[in-house]
């Protein structure tokens, strides 16, 4: 891989993690619903650009499935931790009776309403079942990749959102997204040869497309959440997800001009996993810290206070990344020997 290409990828992340932190805030209905429409559809994306189904399984679940759920199952219990110890005698769920080992039962689901810790952690489980059923498709000859990526996306369209059947680990949502995936695999190749050829009168006219088409998308398909099985229109679902991909890789290639910017901006991408986990809890430490200083709890219903909190957890995940990265690296999922 060239410099160049994770610098643009790990920048498609960085945008999709922003939207990901303000989506979980209090902003205003309308920002939210385009913070979610945005979040998480170039994360399959990026993943894919790094598929490689040509080893064996013991490397593959090593470079592939330890990097998801060692920190799926670290954050989890930490989570689940901190959840015992406060956010179940002073947080949300204060006077709720709900049993101490239900969260650890959630884990088991790994479904976002049963993860009562840390929901966005879903996101790792449904990363993990996409990586291992494109690793078992692969093995099919090429000209029948595409036709079983379409059918386990239809497959998991009709489970998830016709059936209602809401399976562990999000496999239905797996199934549907896989797609993108796959997607990443095909067009690396293409993609990278094009980011080094953009001009920046190109890349404004493309963004600006990107744009109106991802509102369009949004106004007509609404009804969008993909850890709940819910696409609305099937075929403007997917229209939307390759709009908002080409949305953020856009952006990453006009944010990557910006020297000093894009680096930070790209560092930011090369972090997500961690920020996944850490923002929400983090969310609680904040509020807690600042009701302390006489902020009220009703405060981060409000668009300054959803913003506050936005930035907030943002910056203080910064020096918690860097502490991970050096003395805990395991629990950003990169292991030994360069794996990650």
């Amino acid at each position: 891989m060239s410099k160049e290409r994770l610098h643009w990828a790990d920048g498609m992340k960085a945008g999709s993690i922003l939207a990901v932190v303000l989506y979980h805030t209090g902003i205003q209905a309308e920002v939210k619903s385009l913070a979610y429409l945005l979040c998480l559809p170039a994360f399959f994306y990026v993943a894919g650009l790094f598929a490689d189904a040509a080893m064996d399984v013991r490397s593959y679940f090593r470079r592939r499935s330890l990097r998801l759920l060692i920190p799926y199952i670290a954050f989890g219990l930490l989570s689940w931790l901190a959840w015992l110890v406060i956010g179940r005698k002073y947080g949300s769920d204060a006077g709720v009776s709900i049993a101490w080992w239900e969260p650890l039962r959630g884990m088991l689901i790994g479904r976002s309403e049963r993860l009562i810790q840390n929901g966005p952690l879903w996101f790792l489980c449904c990363l993990f079942i996409v990586e291992w059923i494109y690793y078992l498709i692969a093995r099919l000859p090429s000209r029948w990749l595409w036709p079983a990526t379409i059918g386990i996306a239809i497959a998991g369209v009709v489970i998830g959102q016709w059936m209602d059947w809401h399976l562990m680990w999000s496999i239905d949502t797996a199934m549907a997204v896989l797609p993108l995936y796959v997607a990443g695999k095909a067009s690396r190749g293409a993609v990278e040869q094009l980011s080094n050829k953009t001009t920046v009168a190109w890349l404004l006219a493309a963004w600006i497309a990107a744009v109106i088409g991802v509102d369009l998308i949004g106004h007509y398909n609404a009804d969008i959440k993909l850890s709940e099985g819910l696409y609305g229109n099937p075929v403007l679902f997917y229209i939307g997800e390759a709009l908002v991909i080409a949305f953020w890789w856009l952006t990453a290639l006009g944010v990557g001009r910006i020297k000093k910017v894009g680096t930070a901006y790209a560092w930011l991408g090369r972090n997500t996993l961690l920020i996944l986990c850490m923002h929400l809890p983090l969310f609680g430490a904040i509020k807690g810290a600042l009701m302390i200083a006489g902020v009220p709890l009703s405060f981060y219903s409000t668009n300054e206070g959803s913003l506050l909190l936005w930035a907030g957890s943002i910056t203080v995940c910064i020096p918690l990344i860097m502490l991970i990265n050096r003395y805990l690296p395991f629990l950003a999922g990169k292991l030994q020997h360069g794996c990650a």
